[in-house]
C-alpha cells in the first residue's frame, strides 16, 4: 500500500503473504522499535520515499509451536550516513555529527534504545547505508506462533492488532499475560510517580 505523507516523501508498506496473522512476543517493544525507526526515517527523508517492509523465515518446527524470524525493514532516500559513523550509531547520544543534531534536534537515545530492545527480544537491529542516498534499518526478531489449540477465550492470552495505515492488513501480536499476585493472593497495591499527567 502506498500513502502520501507530505509534498516530497510517500511512504510504502509490504508485508509478505508469509507473515504470521499471529506471533507470542512482546508488542510493546516490537512496536516502540518500529516507531523510532520509522520516525527516525521521516525526520532525516526530504524528499523520495520511506517503505516499511516484513518478512518471516521459518527457523525450526515441532509439534507444538512453529518458530521463525521477522525481518522488518525501514528503508529510505534521506541523507545517509557515513561509514566512519555507522559503528557509533547506537551508541546512546551519538548522531552523524553536530549539524545534524542542530538541523534535525533530538538526543540520539532512539537508535540505542531499539538496539538493546531487540537484544532483550533476542534480535538483532542493523543498518546498511550510503549518503545522500539513504538507509535501509533491518530488524531480526525470532517468535513463535501461538499453539493451534490455545483457548483463544482464556483471559491470559492478550492480543494487540497492528493495522497498516490503509487498514487493508491488520496483523496481530499476541503474548501470554501472567498474574501477578501477593503473597496474600490478592493483586497488589502499585504506586505509580509520574511528571506526565
Amino acid at each position: 500500500s502506498d500513502s502520501n505523507i507530505g509534498v516530497n516523501v510517500t511512504f510504502n508498506t509490504h508485508v509478505s503473504p508469509q507473515v504470521p496473522t499471529q506471533v507470542v512476543g512482546d508488542a510493546w517493544r516490537l512496536r516502540q522499535i518500529i516507531t523510532n525507526l520509522l520516525s527516525n526515517a521521516f525526520k532525516f527523508t526530504e524528499a523520495g520515499s520511506v517503505t516499511l517492509s516484513v518478512e518471516w523465515t521459518t527457523n525450526a518446527q515441532d509439534r507444538t509451536t512453529a518458530c521463525g524470524s521477522i525481518i522488518l525493514r525501514v528503508s529510505d532516500t534521506g541523507i545517509g550516513i557515513p561509514q566512519t559513523q555507522i559503528p557509533l550509531l547506537f551508541n546512546p547520544f551519538v548522531q552523524g555529527d553536530m549539524s545534524i543534531t542542530k538541523k534535525y534536534g533530538g538526543s540520539g537515545l532512539g537508535l540505542a534504545i531499539s538496539k538493546r530492545l531487540a537484544e532483550v527480544m533476542n534480535g538483532n537491529l542493523s543498518v546498511t547505508s550510503t549518503p545522500n542516498v539513504g538507509s535501509t534499518f533491518t530488524l531480526e526478531i525470532p517468535f513463535k506462533t501461538p499453539r493451534m489449540d490455545d483457548n483463544e477465550n482464556n483471559p491470559a492470552n492478550e492480543k494487540i492488532s497492528m493495522a497498516s495505515t490503509t487498514n487493508q492488513q491488520a496483523e496481530t501480536v499476541s503474548y501470554r499475560r501472567r498474574p501477578f499476585l501477593s503473597k496474600t493472593g490478592s493483586p497488589p497495591l502499585i504506586l505509580v510517580v509520574e511528571d506526565n499527567p
